[in-house]
This record gives structure tokens, C-alpha cells and sequence, in this order.
């Protein structure tokens, strides 16, 4: 039986144990496999560590899905932080209250981000260090900012605290559609424990193939990666703007399971989706709320066997 880890960082440093040669994560310019992904989230921790990064220091993450964003909130976890991913599509008013909200330490960002942040005042003087993935502007001034490459390569001035099941691991916000946006923490023991329980009843195999479409910011979209880890799994990254981007990333990466959440079903099962991807999408999962019955029923489109959960 597979060890159950203290820390949602060990559910990749097990993975990785296990499979290393296996692909884990892709996005849309490159894939690792476990080694190379259990290396990078290191090299992350490091870096903060180098950076002074405190236990239980936040670490917020304001991204699109690619390798940088989870592994900077894996890497802030296996440091001793806890990581805090933002709605990539918040803008600089609803970013400045989280990262005051929840007193963020130090900012992941793009460069792109970090401009428009910038510009409308939206990062809060307390905010320590803001580590861009892409690579520091050669006309950036800030004394805070520093290159994801240089940050990668930093030496550690300490090691990380010891950790228990219990220590703070993430902070999600809720949407903020009805106010401002609540802070949700949850410990390594629930996120680890969220990953096993997916895994498990999902019947997750080392074969299976991932689509995360739902933000990382939201629990059931972090919950792809986390029991991906768990299964030694293999997870595509996808920021897509039409419905039909998701059928055809399905089809291309031969995805056998996808999760959802209403909106987005109702959008695809209107699609006509590849053959490719009814031939290898072996299981769909809803979470968010009850699907409009039409919405099963028009989901031959996608699935021969549909089994919404």
C-alpha cells in the first residue's frame, strides 16, 4: 500500500519515488516527468528559503495554468509556507485584497502581471519580494523583484522547519461575487487526505490522463493536481478561451478524465467533440453543483460512458 505523506509536497516527492521516469505535468510549451518535476519544486523551496521565506509565510501565486504556478505552490509548501493561488482573471483592486487579507510575504507573478499590478498601485508595500516567472524586465527598478531563473538558483540560508500534518499548507479565496472574497485555510492533512479520497474512488490509475481546465484557485481544480500526485497520474495544464478548445486538448493529449463544473458541461455538451476523445475519455466528474439533466443527456457527444459524480 502507498504511504499516506504528512505534507501535499510528499504526495509528489512519493510520486516521484515511485515513477520517476513517468510524464506528470505538461502546459502548453513543455512536459517533466516526476524526477524533473520533484527537481523543480525543490529548486522552488530553495529559492524561497533564500529569500527568507518564514514558516508559515504566505506566498501568493498569480498565474495562468502553467509549470511555474504549481510547481511555486508546491515549492512554498515543501519551504514551510503556505501558498496562496490567485484567480488568474482577478484584477488589481480584488488582487490588493487578498495579498493584504492574508499578509502575503512574497508574490509569484509574470512579468505581463506584474506590470499591470504595478500600475494601478494594486501591490501592497508589505509584500516583501515578487519572484517573476518569465524572467525580471531589464527596466524594472523595484528592489523587490528578482528573475524566476535566479530565484531557481539561489542558495538556501536555512533548512525548512519541521512540518506536521496539521501546519498551515494553503489559503483559497472564494470568487467574491457577493462581497469581498473569503480566505479558506486548509492544512496539509485536508489536502492530502482530499487527494487520497479522489484517487480512490475515482479509481485513479498511473495511465490516466488529466485535464485541468478549473482554476487552481478553486479547490476541486487544485484537487486535479493533488490526486493526479497521488495516483502517479499524468496532468495536462489548459488555460482555453471556446468550449471547443477543451474537446480538441481531450482528443490531442488522449485525456481519459476531465472535471467540470455546470457552466462549463453546458457549454460542452453543445460541442461536436473529435472521435480521438471519445475514444480515450474513459470518466467525467461535476463538482459546484447539480448539472441540468439535458446536459447528461446530451453527453454522448463526449463520453460513451458517462459516470458524472
Amino acid at each position: 500500500m502507498t504511504p499516506i505523506p504528512v505534507s501535499i509536497d510528499g504526495l509528489l516527492a512519493e510520486a516521484a519515488r515511485r515513477c520517476p521516469g513517468h510524464p506528470a505535468l505538461a502546459d502548453r510549451r513543455r512536459q517533466l516527468d516526476y524526477a524533473a518535476f520533484d527537481a523543480l519544486v525543490s529548486a522552488a523551496a530553495n529559492g524561497f528559503l533564500a529569500l527568507g521565506l518564514a514558516a508559515g509565510a504566505r506566498v501568493a501565486v498569480y498565474l495562468g495554468k502553467d509549470v511555474e504556478a504549481v510547481a511555486a505552490m508546491l515549492g512554498a509548501a515543501r519551504a514551510g509556507g503556505v501558498f496562496v493561488p490567485v484567480n488568474p482573471v482577478l484584477k488589481g483592486r480584488q488582487v490588493h485584497y487578498i495579498l493584504s487579507d492574508c499578509a502575503v510575504d512574497t508574490l509569484v507573478t509574470s512579468p505581463e502581471r506584474w506590470r499591470a499590478l504595478a500600475d494601478s498601485d494594486a501591490v501592497p508595500e508589505t509584500v516583501r519580494r515578487v519572484v517573476l516567472a518569465g524572467g525580471k524586465p531589464a527596466d524594472a527598478d523595484d528592489a523587490r523583484l528578482i528573475g524566476w531563473e535566479d530565484f531557481l538558483a539561489a542558495a538556501p540560508q536555512s533548512s525548512p522547519a519541521p512540518r506536521t500534518a496539521e501546519d498551515m499548507a494553503a489559503i483559497l479565496y472564494t470568487s467574491g461575487s457577493t462581497g469581498n472574497p473569503k480566505g479558506v485555510v486548509l492544512p496539509h492533512r485536508s489536502l492530502v487526505m482530499g487527494a487520497v479520497s479522489v484517487a480512490e474512488y475515482l479509481g485513479l490509475r498511473q495511465d490516466d490522463r488529466l485535464l485541468a481546465v478549473l482554476p487552481l484557485s478553486f479547490d476541486y481544480g487544485l484537487n486535479q493536481i493533488t490526486s493526479a500526485l497521488r495516483a502517479g497520474a499524468s496532468v495536462v495544464l489548459l488555460d482555453y478561451l471556446f468550449p471547443l478548445d477543451v474537446a480538441k486538448a481531450v482528443a490531442k493529449h488522449r485525456i481519459t478524465g476531465l472535471a467540470g463544473v455546470p457552466p462549463l458541461w453546458m457549454q460542452l455538451a453543445g460541442v461536436t467533440w473529435p472521435e480521438e476523445a471519445r475514444e480515450s475519455l474513459r470518466f467525467f466528474t461535476n463538482s459546484g453543483g447539480a448539472c441540468p439533466g439535458r446536459c447528461w443527456r446530451n453527453c454522448g457527444h463526449c463520453c460513451p460512458t458517462p459516470r458524472p459524480t
